[in-house]
């Protein structure tokens, strides 16, 4: 190994480098700028960040259902599970929301601390959020993923519903 130079001067270059060895930057010194227009970068080092929805029309009152709405293709993590509805509850009404993940084929399993609950307090038409359980949002290629829905209650129950699930996926 050669010899180590160390200096603490700022140095602007200009011209052609070419080296013939490795070379070490510090974190985050390349960023999506330095790329050359249409630069080839391999699919290991790409993060796809996708979302997938459940949707019950507008008009409608929220029914019971569970929807399969993906199949992991690649190792990823739940970036976040949001729901709004399109008109207000009113009574003891409740909207909830899960998301589960069955691996290897296994039963359902929510990832969320607790289902998502919708009621008369909560605000049309504003995203809400649930709580994702971090021991829970991380899935293997292949694991497969189902919203579940369910309204109970007396009075108007909330009509339109629209859950949002955030995925990151980062292919092999």
């Amino acid at each position: 190994m050669g010899s180590v130079i160390r200096d603490d001067v700022d140095r602007v270059m200009s011209g052609r480098w070419t080296f013939a060895g490795v070379v070490d930057l510090p974190a985050s010194t390349i960023d999506e700028a330095a790329l050359k227009p249409g630069a080839l970068i391999p699919a290991a080092k790409v993060v796809a960040r996708f979302a997938k929805d459940h949707r019950q029309a507008a008009g409608a009152d929220v029914a019971a259902k569970t929807e399969l709405i993906h199949i992991a293709k690649y190792a990823g993590i739940v970036a976040s599970v949001e729901a709004a509805i399109d008109s207000a509850i009113t009574g003891d009404n409740t909207v909830t929301v899960d998301l589960k993940k069955s691996s290897g084929g296994g039963a359902f399993a929510s990832v969320l601390t607790a289902a998502l609950e919708i009621n008369s307090a909560t605000a049309v038409r504003t995203a809400v959020a649930a709580v994702l359980d971090a021991a829970k949002d991380d899935y293997a290629a292949g694991d497969v993923f189902e919203v579940v829905v369910s309204a109970t209650g007396t009075g108007t129950q909330a009509q339109g519903l629209v859950v949002t699930v955030f995925f990151e996926e980062r292919p092999a």
